[in-house]
This record gives C-alpha cells, structure tokens and sequence, in this order.
C-alpha cells in the first residue's frame, strides 16, 4: 500500500498521522489542566477526540495516530514493517508539536507528569497493558467488521474511551506512546517512564492485535454461525420430509 503511492501522497499520509495525533494530544492536554479534568470526562473527550481525527484521516493513512497500533497492524501482517519508523516519526512529532502549542496558548508552566512517576511502577505497566489490550482488540474488531468510514471512526473512538476508564485505576490512562510524550508521562531523551507509558501499551497492543488475528479476525461470526446452524438443522428435516413423501408416493403408484 504505503510504497506503491507517489511522494506527493506519502507526505499526505504522513501529514494525516501528524495532525491527528496532535489534535487527540492537544485535546488529552486541554482536559487534564482544566477543572474537569476528572477520569471520566478525559476518557469521553479522549474518545470523542480520536474518532473525529479518525473520521478526518482514515481515508488517507488509515489513521493509526498511535504507534502501537501501526506496531501492531506490523506483526500481524496487515501493513508493511518498512512503514513504520515512518508513521512513528508522524506520530510521535504530531504529538510533541500539541504540547509545544498548547504550552504556549495555555501561557503557564506545564508539569512533567514524568516527574510524579519517573520510574518503572508494575501497577502502571500492567494498567496500561490492559487498557491497551482492550482498546486494539476493539481497533482490530473495527478494522474487519465496520461497514463504513462513520462506523469505523465511532468504535475505535469507543474501543479508546473503555481503555482509558479501565487504565485509569493504576494509571494516566494514555494507552498511547505518543500520546504519552506529548503530555510528558514520558522524556525521549532521560527515559524517566518509558518502562510503564511505553512498553505497558506495545505489552498490550501485541497481546490484542494477536488475540484477534488468531482467534476471530477469519470465519463467520457468532450470530451467522448460529443462522448457519438454523438453516442446515431445517434443511436437513425439510429434505427427511420430502424424501418419506416421495417414497410414500411411489409405493402407493407400485401397488396399483
């Protein structure tokens, strides 16, 4: 897909991931430094953010806008391992510029959430696991079943918005790498939380994305198998039926 396109167009799709992970980054910021900045309402505006940056760019690049979720697609085959260092390069800078952008307009010193948990912490690591592993399993689920742009845009935004409610016992609940750096929950260069807002999604992100590539990206689903079910048990009385008529018809011809 991603090499085959002129360079004209693989700006485009690098434009895409940039801008709508900025916009999910600045809208992450926005809720966290105002007075309703409660887990709730981040997890609603985080959710609400994603689909509308989803709905704006899937056309374009598939709108990933998140690099584990391009990791993901990565491992399970679906896109080409040559296009991600540059889908995260996107990403990861959309995601710095939003909190450059806000820090400026928000005029006021913006806290490193790095320095409340500079370290490796198991409860945030396995928080954002799990958050994220929900959230890809719905990605995933979006991906092969949505029929249309709106439908997918909507359950992935829904899919994020659960993640965040769940991650958010134990954590910020970011489930994003580049979200995460751009809110500062992690230092590209000291490395202070990239063992939790890091490797806690990539963690999640291929348990989900292989969950659903081995168990139920191929084959009917459950309301089909069961329609499927209906129709062979019902065709198989039908067809009993109609062959005791025939042979019933037929002895009753040989005896006259």
């Amino acid at each position: 897909m991603f090499p085959k396109q002129k360079v004209g167009n693989v700006f485009a799709v690098l434009l895409a991931e940039f801008l709508g992970t900025g916009v999910l980054t600045y809208v992450v910021l926005s809720m966290q430094h105002s007075s309703i900045g409660v887990p709730y309402f981040i997890a609603v505006a985080a959710g609400l953010a994603l689909a509308a940056a989803t709905f704006m760019f899937v056309g374009r690049s598939g709108a990933h806008l998140n690099p584990i979720v391009t990791l993901g697609l990565a491992l399970t085959r679906q896109v080409k391992l040559a296009i991600v260092p540059l889908y995260w390069v996107a990403q990861l800078f959309g995601a710095w510029v939003a909190y450059e952008l806000f820090q400026y307009l928000f005029s006021q010193p913006v806290q490193a959430l790095y320095e409340r948990q500079a370290g490796f912490d198991v409860k945030v690591f396995a928080a954002e696991a799990v958050g994220t592993l929900v959230f890809t399993l719905g990605w995933a689920a979006a991906l092969h079943r949505a029929k249309t742009s709106h439908a997918f845009a909507g359950y992935v935004g829904v899919a994020f918005a659960v993640g965040v409610l769940i991650a958010t016992v134990g954590s910020f609940g970011l489930l994003n790498p580049a979200l995460a750096l751009g809110t500062r929950a992690w230092h590209i260069w000291s490395g202070a939380a990239w063992g939790t807002y890091v490797l806690g999604p990539v963690a999640g992100s291929v348990v989900g994305f292989g969950l659903y590539d081995l168990f139920f990206r191929n084959g009917a689903t459950g309301l089909r198998m069961l329609s499927l079910a209906g129709a062979t048990t019902g065709g198989s009385v039908r067809t009993s039926t109609t062959k005791k008529t025939t042979a019933k018809r037929t002895t009753s011809r040989k005896k006259r």
